[in-house]
């Protein structure tokens, strides 16, 4: 290679040495990362393998101080804040009531006490008009005497 074939003048130890480093901080950049994923995975793991214990923690401290008058600061002990409780604007829990009894009537659901209003009544059988059965064969005259 002639100092003309080089770019900026530089020989061609020089673009070797160049291109040798290059390669090393990549080969460097390679191992940090697989280093680094490797350390991820192990985190995730330990989180994983902690996950119940934590779930099983949560769930004791709720249980016996979430209703408490100070839950706040004993759950803050902890590092847990207390259960937000939703509110629902009137609007919306009253679009709710009027759905709820709109599906009871056009169902015809009732309650307890709905139920307990309605009576029933048994009708007497209406007489019916029947006709003396007469077997295949037979008419339907009596011989007198017979």
């Amino acid at each position: 290679m002639t100092q003309r074939d080089c770019p900026e003048g530089q020989d061609a130890a020089q673009l070797v040495l160049r291109i040798e480093q290059d390669i090393e901080a990549t080969d460097t950049a390679t191992q940090a990362h697989t280093a680094w994923i490797e350390k991820v995975q192990v985190e995730r793991n330990s989180h994983s393998a902690l996950a119940p214990l934590l779930r099983a923690l949560r769930s004791l401290v709720f249980g016996q101080f979430g209703e408490a008058k100070d839950a706040a600061s004993i759950l803050g002990d902890f590092g847990f804040t207390p259960r937000k409780v939703a509110q629902r604007p009137a609007a919306e829990k009253a679009k709710a009531a009027d759905k709820s009894r709109a599906t009871r009537k056009a169902r015809n659901t009732m309650g307890k006490v709905q139920k307990k209003k309605v009576h029933g009544s048994v009708a007497a059988p209406a007489p019916t008009a029947t006709s003396p059965v007469t077997p295949q064969g037979a008419t339907g005259t009596v011989k007198p005497g017979a």
